[in-house]
C-alpha cells in the first residue's frame, strides 16, 4: 500500500467515523423529543445517501504489507460493516412526511426500541476513534519503528527528492506533515475523546482536512518532481559553483552605501620617501580618479536600484574580458538587498528570481538557448509549482508522459507559455542572465537572442531582466535605447580593484616581507588594470612570486612597470616565464588540455590523470603497467603532484580545483578538476599559441594521448562507494558509479574523435581497454569498504552491463543490468566495431556467444548495417531467439522498488527489431538512422522471416479530452504500468502499411518483396494484450494520425509522441507486448 493510498484511507475512516457521530448526534435528538418530529428528521433524509457515498471510500484492493497497513484496512473494513447497522437505523428514522405526527410518534418510537443498539454503537465509534488516531501516530510519529513507519519511510525519498531540487511544494508537505503529527499527539492527550465531535469546527474535523490536503499535496508534489527532474541537468549550476566569490566587499556599493576610505585614511608606509614629490603625486592622482569614480558610482547605483524597485524592461551591464561581469552578476543574485528592492517592486505578490550563467567553455547546456530555456523554467517551477500544470498542460494531464525524455520542441513551447503566462500573472519576474557573449554560435545568433530578449519584456510589466556581456556590437546597439539601461562595469571598479589586489597580498605567507610597500604597489596595478580584475590578479601573482625570491621593493616596481599592459600580452609574458626545459611538456599538457572535438573542455578533466602526463613519454605507457588500483595515500600524493605540475607547466594558466566531496566518494580519486583560470586565457591559447605549441611538437599526437590518459584514469581507478550495485542512467542524480561514467567518457572521446575529426582509433586502445573493463567487472575486492553482501543484488564487480526497456509510452533511458559487460556490444552500440582487429574480433565474438547479449539484435538497434551483413553471412539469423530481462520501474526509488518481471521468456530478433523500427520512425529520429533501420529491414526480409507482422497502438485521449469529468490518468508509476486502458482506441497496422506511412525512396522494391509473401489481408481480427479484439481496417493509422494532428495542432511526429503508443507486435508465431527489456551490453 502506497503512502497516499494509506493516508487517504485514513482520512476516509475519519471522515465516517465523524458522520456517523452526526447521525448519532441526530438520532439522540429525535428520543429526547416528545413527538419524534425534530430538524434532525430532515436531515436524516439526507444523511442516509451521504452515508452511502462515505462508506464506498473505506473499501480498498491495495494489499497491505505491515502490520500497520493490515490493522488500518481492518479497522477501514469494521468501519464499512457498522455502515451497514447504521443505513438500517436510518432507514427506520426517516419521516414520509413531516406534516404527520403519526409518523413523527412511529420514529421515536423506532429510535426508543434501538436505544441500546446506538448506545453500543457509538461506543464502537468511540474505539474506533482511538484506533484511527493509533494508527495515525504511527503513521506520523517521529519515533515509529522501521516496520509501521511506513509514511515516514516511503514518503521520505519523496520529501528528500522534493529538497534536492528545491521544489517549494516540499517545505508546504513538511510543514502538513508537523501540523498532523502535533494535533494528533494533542486529540490523543485529551481526555474526553468522545467529545470531540461535537463541534463542527472540532479537532477530528480540522485533523481530517489536514489529512486530505496532505494527500493532494503529495500527489501534486510527486508529479513536480517529475517534471523538474527532466528540466534539469547535471551542469546547472556548474558555472555558478565555478565563480568566485566577491573578494573583500568588492561590488558592495552597487547596492549599498558604503565609506569609501580616502588616499590619507589608507595607511601608506611612513619613511624617508613620504613627502617624495612622486609620492604625494600618487596620492593626488589616486584621490582625484577616485572621487570622479564614487560619483559615476553613485549614478549607477542609483539607476540600478530604481530599476529594481520600480524599473521594467533590461538592465544591461557590458565589460571587457575579465572585468568581473560573472562575480558581480553572483554577487547581485545572492544580494539581500537586491530580493528587498524586487519585493518592493512586486509590492506584496509573489516573486519569481531567477538566474542562469552561460559558459562557453561547459558543456553543450551550458551554452546554448535549451540550457538558458530549461535552467529558467526549472527555476520558476521550483519557486511556483503551481505554474506547473500551466506550462506543460500534456505532460500534467496525462503522467505517462513524465517517462519520456524531453526534447528542444518541449522545452521552448513551455517556455513560451511561461512568458505568456507573465502578462496574466499575479507574480512578478525577474531574471538575471550573465554571459551573452557566451552562448553559441556567431553573431546573427546574439541579434536573435537580444531581439527575444527584449520581446520579452515588452509583453509584461511584472517582467524584466538584468544580463551581462562583453561589449559586442549586437547586445550594445540592441539595448541601446530609451526603454533600458546599460553600464560599462570595467569604469566602475577601481576602488573594487584595489580591495582585491590589497587582500591577495595579504593572504601570501609572504605577507610580512611587503607589509610596508604594498599599498603602493596595490595602488599602481589598479591604475594599470584599466578596470580588468583578471589583469589585476595576474600581476599580483607575478610580483608574489618575486616576494617569494625576496625581491626588494624597488625590484617590485620595475617588474611592474615591465609587466604587459593588455591580457594577451600579458598571458605572453607569463608563458614565457616557463623554464625552456619545461616547455615540452608545457606545450602537451596545453595541447591536450584544448583538443575541441568533445562538449567539455578540457576533455580530460579529472585532474589526477595529469599525474601520468610525463609517462606519456614511455610507449608501454599505461598497458603495460600492473593492474592495480591505487590506495589513497598514493592518489593524495599523486594530486598534490598534479597541482605542483600545472604551476611549473601553466604558471597559473591552469588550475585545480575539486568538484565532488570526498565524502561522497569514500577518496579523492574522482574528486578535482582541472580547468582554465579563465574563458580568456583558454581563448588566447587556443587562438595565439597553439599553432606555436603543435609547430613545435610535430611528433606529439594529441588524440591518442588523450586516450591514454582516459585509459590510465580507468585502469587505476579505486571503486568510489556508487561503483557496487547497478544504477539507472540519464536522469537527475542517477548518472552511475564513478567508474562506469569512466567507461562511457572514454567510450564518447573515441566516438567524437573519429566523427568530428575522422581519426581512426586504433585497435590496440580497444585491446586494452577490453582488459580493463573485464578487470572491473570481475573485481571483488576494492581499497573502499563494500556494503553489507544483504544490500546487494547479484554483486559482481564494478562495472555492469546495460538493458533497454520499454515501459508506457515512451522507450526509456539505459539501465544498468545485474550482468557483466560484453565489451564488443559496447562497442558496437557506438558504432566504433570497424575499429578492431580481426583479432580482437574473434576473440570478442567468441565472449559475447558464451555471456553476452544477442550481437546480431545490438548490431540491428544501432542500425550497424556492415555489421548485420557479416553476422548473417555468417549463419546468424534474425529469427535467433533473446531473453527477455525483468524490468525495473524508472523512478527515484527504483532501487526498493520489486522488479517486473518479462511477460515472455524470449522473443525473436526479428520482432524486437520491427519494435525498435517503428519507434525510431516515430520519435524523430535523425534522418541518416532511419535510412539505415530500413537498410537493415532489407537484409532481414532476404531471411526466412515472417513478413506478416501486425502492430498494435493504443490511442491515448486527444488534449480536449483530459479535462472531460470523469476522465482518469494515472499518476503513479505503478498504476501507469497497470493501466490496461480498455475503453481506449486502439488501431492495427502490418509492415506495408507502416512502410507506406514512411514512404521509403525504394518503397516500390519493399512492395514487390511483400508481395511474395504471404501476408493477412484487410477485416482480419487482432487480440491486443488489453481491451476486446479489433479489426485490422487498412488505413486506420493514416486516419488516425491525420485526426489528432488536427485536433492538436502539432506535426505527425509530435502526435505519435503525445498521442500514440505501440504496445504490440504480433506474427502468427510469437508477440511482443510492452513492458519489456532486454540487454545491448
Amino acid at each position: 500500500m502506497d503512502p497516499v493510498t494509506a493516508i487517504g484511507l485514513a482520512s476516509n475512516v475519519l471522515q465516517f467515523i465523524d458522520f456517523s457521530y452526526k447521525i448519532i448526534s441526530g438520532v439522540n435528538k429525535i428520543r429526547s423529543s416528545t413527538t419524534g418530529m425534530t430538524p434532525e428528521n430532515e436531515r436524516l433524509s439526507v444523511l442516509v445517501e451521504d452515508l452511502n457515498v462515505v462508506t464506498q471510500n473505506l473499501v480498498t484492493d491495495a494489499p497491505a504489507k505491515t502490520e500497520n497497513e493490515r490493522q488500518l484496512s481492518a479497522l477501514a473494513a469494521n468501519c464499512h460493516e457498522l455502515s451497514e447497522e447504521l443505513y438500517q437505523i436510518l432507514r427506520r428514522l426517516r419521516v414520509g412526511n413531516k406534516n404527520s405526527k403519526w409518523e413523527g410518534l412511529m420514529v421515536k418510537w423506532h429510535s426508543v426500541r434501538k436505544e441500546k443498539e446506538i448506545e453500543m454503537i457509538e461506543r464502537r465509534l468511540q474505539g474506533y476513534q482511538s484506533q484511527i488516531l493509533i494508527r495515525l501516530q504511527v503513521m506520523f510519529s517521529h519515533n515509529a519503528n522501521k516496520q509501521n513507519h511506513f509514511v515516514n519511510g516511503q514518503l521520505e525519498a519523496l520529501r528528500s527528492e522534493g529538497k534536492a531540487l528545491q521544489n517549494r511544494t516540499a517545505t508546504e508537505l513538511d510543514e502538513l506533515y508537523e501540523s498532523i503529527s502535533t494535533l494528533v499527539e494533542t486529540i490523543q492527550s485529551n481526555s474526553a475523546q468522545a467529545r470531540l465531535h461535537d463541534s463542527k469546527e472540532g479537532p477530528l474535523v480540522e485533523l481530517g482536512a489536514l489529512l486530505s490536503e496532505f494527500q493532494s499535496v503529495t500527489t501534486s508534489l510527486s508529479h513536480q518532481n517529475k517534471v523538474l527532474e527532466r528540466l534539469a541537468f547535471k551542469s546547472m549550476y556548474s558555472r555558478e559553483g565555478s565563480i568566485e566569490k566577491a573578494e573583500s566587499s568588492t561590488f558592495a556599493w552597487m547596492v549599498d552605501e558604503v565609506s569609501q576610505p580616502t588616499i590619507d585614511q589608507i595607511d601608506l608606509p611612513a619613511g624617508p620617501q613620504d613627502n617624495s614629490d612622486e609620492r604625494v603625486q600618487q596620492r593626488k592622482d589616486h584621490e582625484k580618479e577616485k572621487m570622479k569614480q564614487e560619483a559615476l558610482r553613485q549614478r549607477t547605483r542609483q539607476e540600478f536600484l530604481t530599476w529594481l524597485n520600480s524599473g521594467r524592461h533590461i538592465f544591461h551591464i557590458s565589460g571587457k574580458a575579465g572585468s568581473g561581469k560573472s562575480t558581480l552578476m553572483k554577487f547581485l543574485a545572492k544580494s539581500s538587498r537586491v530580493k528587498k528592492e524586487l519585493e518592493s517592486w512586486a509590492r506584496g505578490r509573489p516573486l519569481i528570481f531567477v538566474r542562469f550563467f552561460f559558459w562557453n567553455s561547459g558543456d553543450t547546456e551550458q551554452m546554448s538557448l535549451e540550457g538558458l530555456y530549461r535552467s529558467l523554467l526549472f527555476e520558476t517551477c521550483r519557486q511556483k509549482p503551481d505554474l506547473i500544470p500551466r506550462l506543460f498542460p500534456e505532460i500534467w494531464r496525462d503522467k505517462s508522459l513524465l517517462a519520456a525524455p524531453i526534447h528542444f520542441d518541449e522545452v521552448k513551447e513551455a517556455f513560451n507559455r511561461l512568458i505568456q503566462e507573465a502578462s496574466s500573472s499575479k507574480s512578478y519576474f525577474c531574471f538575471f542572465i550573465d554571459g551573452l557573449d557566451e552562448i553559441d554560435g556567431d553573431e546573427i545568433d546574439h541579434w536573435r537572442i537580444s531581439h527575444d530578449l527584449q520581446s520579452w519584456t515588452a509583453q509584461a510589466d511584472n517582467f524584466k531582466l538584468c544580463v551581462s556581456s562583453r561589449p559586442h556590437v549586437p547586445f550594445v546597439q540592441s539595448f541601446a535605447n530609451d526603454l533600458n539601461h546599460q553600464i560599462s562595469i570595467h569604469e566602475l571598479t577601481r576602488e573594487d580593484i584595489l580591495k582585491f589586489t590589497m587582500a591577495m597580498f595579504e593572504k601570501d605567507p609572504n605577507f610580512h616581507r611587503i607589509k610596508d610597500t604594498y599599498k603602493d604597489l596595490a595602488i599602481e596595478i589598479v591604475n594599470a588594470s584599466d578596470g580588468v580584475f583578471l589583469w589585476a590578479r595576474l600581476a599580483v601573482r607575478s610580483l608574489l612570486k618575486s616576494v617569494g625570491y625576496q625581491a626588494s621593493e624597488k625590484d617590485l616596481k620595475r617588474k611592474l612597470q615591465l609587466l604587459p599592459k593588455g591580457l594577451d600580452e600579458l598571458f605572453d609574458q607569463i608563458l614565457g616565464s616557463i623554464d625552456p626545459d619545461d616547455q615540452p611538456l608545457s606545450d602537451q599538457l596545453f595541447l591536450l588540455t584544448t583538443a575541441n572535438f568533445c562538449a567539455w573542455k578540457p576533455i580530460v578533466q579529472n585532474a589526477i590523470t595529469y599525474s601520468w602526463l610525463e609517462d606519456l613519454d614511455d610507449p608501454g605507457f599505461p598497458g603495460e603497467f600492473p593492474m592495480v588500483s591505487y590506495t589513497e595515500i598514493e592518489i593524495d600524493e599523486r594530486l598534490e603532484r598534479v597541482s605542483c605540475l600545472l604551476d611549473r607547466l601553466s604558471r597559473g594558466i591552469l588550475e585545480m580545483s575539486r568538484k565532488r566531496s570526498r565524502e561522497k566518494d569514500g577518496h579523492d580519486y574522482f574528486s578535482f578538476q582541472v580547468q582554465f583560470l579563465h574563458r580568456s586565457a583558454r581563448d588566447y591559447i587556443v587562438e595565439t599559441r597553439k599553432a606555436q605549441m603543435q609547430a613545435r611538437m610535430p611528433e606529439f599526437e594529441v588524440i591518442p594521448g588523450i586516450f591514454r590518459l582516459l585509459l590510465a584514469e580507468l585502469k587505476f581507478a579505486l571503486p568510489t562507494l556508487h561503483d557496487y550495485r547497478p544504477r539507472v542512467w540519464g536522469n537527475f542524480g542517477g548518472e552511475g558509479g564513478a567508474i562506469r561514467v569512466a567507461v562511457h567518457r572514454l567510450f564518447t572521446v573515441m566516438e567524437s574523435a573519429h566523427i568530428k575529426c575522422g581519426y581512426d582509433v586504433p585497435s590496440r586502445f580497444f585491446e586494452e581497454a577490453s582488459h580493463i573493463i573485464q578487470h572491473h567487472a570481475r573485481a571483488t575486492e576494492g581499497g573502499t569498504e563494500i556494503p553489507p553482501a544483504d544490500e546487494i543484488s547479484d554483486f559482481k564487480g564494478y562495472i555492469w552491463g546495460e538493458n533497454l526497456q520499454r515501459v508506457g509510452r515512451t522507450w526509456l533511458t539505459l539501465r544498468e543490468s545485474n550482468h557483466s559487460p560484453d565489451f564488443l556490444c559496447e562497442v558496437v552500440c557506438r558504432e566504433l566495431q570497424q575499429f578492431l582487429s580481426p583479432d580482437l574480433m574473434r576473440q570478442l565474438k567468441q565472449q559475447n556467444l558464451i555471456s553476452g547479449p544477442n550481437l546480431l539484435l545490438v548490431a540491428a538497434q544501432s542500425s550497424s548495417l556492415t555489421l548485420v551483413q557479416q553476422l548473417l553471412h555468417e549463419g546468424r539469423t534474425p529469427t535467433e531467439m533473446v531473453p527477455m530481462e525483468p524490468i525495473r520501474p524508472f523512478d527515484n526509488n527504483w532501487e526498493e522498488m520489486t522488479t517486473i518481471p518479462a511477460s515472455q521468456a524470449a522473443n525473436s530478433v526479428w520482432i524486437i527489431f520491427l519494435y525498435r523500427l517503428v519507434e525510431v520512425f516515430f520519435s524523430g529520429s535523425l534522418k541518416r538512422s532511419k535510412v539505415r533501420f530500413l537498410e537493415c529491414l532489407e537484409e532481414f526480409m532476404l531471411c526466412n522471416v515472417d513478413c506478416n507482422v501486425q502492430f498494435v497502438v493504443r490511442i491515448f485521449p486527444s488534449f480536449g479530452e483530459f479535462d472531460k469529468p470523469g476522465s482518469d490518468m494515472k499518476d503513479t508509476w505503478e498504476d501507469r504500468w497497470q493501466d490496461k486502458g480498455e475503453t481506449e482506441e486502439r488501431v492495427v497496422f502490418d509492415l506495408l502499411e507502416f512502410l507506406e506511412l514512411v514512404g521509403p525512396s525504394n518503397m516500390e522494391a519493399f512492395r514487390a518483396k511483400l508481395s511474395g509473401k504471404r501476408v493477412q489481408g484487410d477485416q482480419s481480427e487482432v487480440v491486443p494484450v488489453y481491451g476486446p479484439t479489433i479489426i485490422h481496417q487498412r488505413g486506420s493509422i493514416s486516419k488516425a494520425l491525420e485526426a489528432i494532428v488536427a485536433a492538436g495542432k502539432f506535426s505527425q511526429t509530435r502526435a505519435y509522441a503525445l498521442c500514440l503508443a505501440l504496445e504490440s507486435v504480433i506474427t502468427p508465431s510469437e508477440r511482443l507486448d510492452t513492458p519489456f527489456a532486454f540487454r545491448i551490453s
